[in-house]
Formats: structure tokens, sequence, C-alpha cells
């Protein structure tokens, strides 16, 4: 047997692909860490498939794959060497653990469906075709942001209330409700008043978080064809948020909490609609904090109030496009200082209150001075209006905001691997254009010689372009011009595949730690004292937790970053 402690590690299924796209290759892994091997492996079929699939099509693409890898001498070699016995290595999945898979994926909206209907031999017939989304598989290890993020917001109901509807995926009213009060008395965490009980100030919670659209109601899909009768599978048809179903109540339904739901204050969450967390509205809120601390440390020293003024705006366009369902991209972004008020935190509004001339003047005149930054550009102003400052319409420039941002990822990413020099080569092309690699050592201060070595380098990585313009019609080196650009979709493509490998490989490296520190982490769960029978095993414990938790910041730090590069 191999003396190898990893031998029996195997992050990877029979369908996954190599890895030539990054995004693809983490968003497997971070399905295989939180539901398992079976449901990777569906996971990776739907990708390997391409476009849409139905469940016929991905159970016989399995069947046929692991029987092909069956057969093959290396495979064979392998499984006596390692004694490996996972699920791509003996046997396959039945056909119900890969429709309970993909069941998962649904329930989780990692893979989304169509459906269809079609007559076979004189029959009506329904049919569903699945299809993978590797970006929303990605967020999975960002659930515990967006559960912090509603704890500060909301507080501790709410955050338990997420933190559930994440878990499960979707739920229904009546079950949400009921397992977040479980959660709460396990906490101990009492209501916010001694009015009301924990089902009260659950459904309160409930109510405000619908409200400002970080819970959204599951729809039903449509088809063309009209009804067809059963789902294709058992379990379905609670996911697809039956119109008709909706004020249906259950028989084991808790009789307290529907009698709640079924009263004036509450009606309007009815007992069995389906929801689920609205990740875009966890995104574009977590957009417009760290937007407006960039602009504070900017401008924060020049224009007071700056970031709190970009940070509520922000939190406004959110709500109308997740709340109000605005869809006017225009208007979504328009705003004025009447509107933005109730998003400004309370210190904030009270220094503006005490000012000489009230709340909406000393508004006014900081989205004035934010007008003439430049360097990035913040706001833009729409509407005048003389003498009415609340009449007044601005926007925030998100995307220039964001563009400046990702540019300063890509900048630190250069200077901490290529050096000071390759930093400032890539910001003058950045802020000039194209140029000349004379030109460029002439700017940069440096000389002609190790600018053009540092451009070929930068080239290689694909952080900037090269054009070569020929004066003649024959090719001729010598006499050509070489215009060294930069593309900012270029460069932003292949900054988020380095963070996306590096965080996968931080991922691998923190499952192997798992691996080899399973009997550290089972004694710490049941409380055993076993562990510190001696100096020795006092501090490979010690240094064992401390790994963990380095790779664990460093993880959090790559996400945020990849957060910043592809979501924002």
């Amino acid at each position: 047997m191999s003396n190898n402690q990893f031998a029996s590690f195997n992050p990877t299924t029979a369908l996954s692909s190599i890895a030539h796209d990054p995004l693809v290759t983490l968003s497997s892994n971070c399905i295989r860490d939180f539901f398992g091997p079976t449901v990777q492996l569906v996971a990776d079929c739907l990708q390997a498939q391409g476009g849409a699939s139905t469940l016929a099509q991905i159970i016989n693409t399995i069947k046929t794959k692991l029987e092909e890898r069956g057969r093959t001498k290396e495979r064979v070699e392998m499984i006596k060497v390692t004694r490996l016995r996972t699920i791509s290595s003996f046997g396959r999945p039945s056909a119900n653990s890969i429709g309970a898979a993909l069941l998962v994926l649904i329930q989780h909206s990692i893979v989304t469906y169509t459906k269809t209907l079609t007559v076979i031999r004189e029959k009506k017939k329904m049919i569903y075709r699945y299809k993978f989304d590797p970006d929303r598989a990605r967020l999975l290890p960002r659930y515990p942001r967006y559960v912090e993020y509603t704890k500060k917001s909301m507080g501790e109901i709410g955050a338990a209330l997420i933190e559930e509807l994440l878990l499960q995926g979707r739920m229904r009213t009546v079950d949400a409700v009921e397992q977040t009060v479980e959660q709460l008395k396990q906490l101990k965490s009492p209501p916010a008043s001694d009015r009301y009980t924990y089902r009260e100030a659950v459904l309160g919670c409930f109510g405000r978080l619908v409200q400002g659209g970080y819970i959204e109601e599951v729809t039903e899909v449509k088809d063309d064809g009209g009804d067809a009768g059963e789902t294709e599978f058992h379990g379905l048809d609670t996911l697809l948020g039956n119109e008709e179903s909706k004020e249906k109540v259950d028989s084991n339904d808790n009789p307290a909490t529907v009698s709640l739901l079924q009263s004036g204050q509450y009606k309007s969450l009815q007992p069995s609609t389906v929801w689920k967390v609205n990740i875009r509205m966890f995104h574009d809120s977590l957009r417009a904090v760290s937007l407006g601390t960039l602009v504070y440390e900017i401008y924060g020293q020049k224009v007071q109030f700056a970031g709190s003024m970009v940070a509520a705006a922000l939190k406004l366009a959110a709500y109308k496009e997740h709340a109000e369902g605005d869809k006017n991209f225009e208007s979504q972004k328009l705003f004025s200082t009447e509107n933005i008020q109730r998003y400004l935190s309370k210190p904030v509004f009270q220094d503006l209150e005490k000012k000489p001339g009230g709340v909406n003047l000393n508004m006014y005149k900081t989205l004035l001075e934010l007008c003439k930054c430049h360097h990035p550009q913040v706001v833009q102003q729409v509407e005048v209006a003389d003498g009415h400052p609340e009449n007044a319409k601005f926007q925030i420039t998100t995307s220039r905001l964001v563009q400046f941002l990702q540019d300063r990822i890509a900048k630190q990413i250069i200077l901490d691997s290529h050096g000071e020099i390759a930093a400032r080569v890539y910001a003058i092309l950045r802020a000039k254009g194209s140029l000349e690699s004379d030109t460029i050592a002439e700017i940069a201060m440096v000389p002609a010689k190790e600018t053009r070595e540092v451009l070929h380098r930068l080239y290689r990585e694909k952080y900037i372009a090269l054009f070569n313009l020929n004066q003649g019609k024959q090719h001729n080196p010598t006499s050509m011009f070489y215009i060294w650009s930069v593309s900012h979709a270029r460069t932003l493509q292949h900054t988020t595949d380095s963070v996306c490998t590096a965080l996968y490989n931080m991922r691998l490296r923190r499952q192997h730690e798992v691996e080899v520190g399973k009997e550290w982490i089972e004694r710490q769960e049941h409380g055993a004292e076993e562990e510190n029978e001696s100096e020795i095993d006092k501090l490979k414990f010690t240094q064992f937790c401390k790994g963990m938790e380095r790779l664990d910041r460093a993880a959090l730090q790559l996400d945020e970053t990849l957060m910043v590069l592809k979501d924002y």
C-alpha cells in the first residue's frame, strides 16, 4: 500500500474537465465541498454536456463515462495500489441518486430548468431540460458573508432566517419560520421586545427582508403548451413555486404559525409560498459598502461625508431594482437628496442636520463638491434645480468606480508578482493609452532595455497587448513600430483567472489539511482531552489550528477579491 498520506484524496470526478477554465474548476470544487461527490458528478456531467440536458441524458452520460473509465488498465492499477473506494472507482450511482443530486442543485438555484410540452404517440408529455450555472455554484463559500451583513443590518433574527434559507436553498413560509424559531431557541437569542413572541419577531423580520428585496419568491416556470400533469420526479413539484398551492396548509404545519400568517398583519406571507435568498441584492449592497469605502479613502479628507453619500445612493439603486422591480437602468441610478436620506447612518444624518441650512442643502453642497472630483469620477449632476436643492437629480458613476477598483487590484497583483517597475509601466499604459517602448521608458524613468524586458514579461502574462505597425508593404522588423497598450477586458479576464486558480489551490490545500487532521478535528468536536497527553501533542494541535486559520483568512481575502473582479 502507498505511504502517501494524500493518496485517498480525490477532488475530481470521472466527468471533471481539464482545468482550462478556472471558474468552472472552482465551481466544481465548491459543490463537492458542500454537497459531496455524487452532486459534483451530476454538475460536472451537465457542464460537460454544454447546453441543456434531460434527466435521461444525464443518467446515460454518467453510466457510459464511468463504464469507459472503469475498463482502463491504468484505473484498475490505481485502484489496486491506493484501494480507493470512491463513487467513480466502484460501480455508479443509481438513477434515484442522480435524481436526488439534481434536485439538490435545483433547490440551491445552481441548476435552472425549462419545460416544454410535447406529444408522443398522441399523449402529452412534459420535457424538462436542465442547465448548470457555474457562476452560482462558486458563491457557496460566500454564504457566511451574507449572514454577517444581515446581522449588522437586521440583527440576530434576520441573520438566523437568512442562514436557514441559504442552507436549505428554498423553503416554504411555515418551514422557514419554524426552523428559524428553533435555531433562535438553541442560541438562546431573545426577541427584541417582550411584547412579541419568537414567531412574531421572525415573521416581522421576514416581512422586512421581503420588502427590502433580500428574500424573493420563487416564481413558477411557465411552458408553451399548458399543463401536462406530473413532474419529472418526486420532489421537484415542491420547488416550482406553484401559484395554486400558495394558500394551501399542510396537515403537519404548526397551527400557531399558520394562525399568525392568516391574520391581517402577516397576511402577505402565504403559508405555502416558496422563498429563496436574492443573492444579487446582497452583492449590490456589499458593492455599495465597498465603493463607499473606496470614495472615503480617496476623497474623505477633501469632501466630508463623501463615502456615506455614495453608499446611500447605491443602496437606493439596489432597492429600486430588487424590491420595487424597477428594470429601467437609467431611473435606477437617478436620485435626489431626499431619496437617500433614509440610507444615511444616524450619526451622519445628525451631523448634517446640525449644520446651517439643514440636511438637504448640506447634502446638495457635498454632492456638488463630489461632481468636481474626476480621478476617478464619482457623481454626475443630471438635472439642475436652481433654488431648490432637494429637486436636483444626480447619479453615481458606478462602472467607473468599479473599473478603478479592479485596476487597483490588477496593479497590486503585478506589483507583488513582477515588481515595482512592472506596476509602474502598467499604470503608465493604463493612463496614457498606446505607447512605444522608448516613450514608456522615458516616462517611467527606467532604462530602455529594462523597460523592454518588463514589457515582454507582462505581454507573456497577458496583462498588456502588442500591436505591430509596418511602414511598407514588405515585412521588415527593423522598420516596424511596436505599440504597447492595455485592454481592461483582457487584463480583467487574466486577473480573474489567476485569482480563481489561487483560490482553488487554497481550497485544495485546506481540504488536504482536513484529511490529514481528521483525528484532531474529531477529538475537538467530541471535547476529548487525549490530544493534550504531552507537550508535543499540544504543540502539534496548536500548529494545526493556526495553519487552518491562516488558510481560512487567505481564502476569504481571495474570495473578496474575486467578488470585486467578477460580481460587481
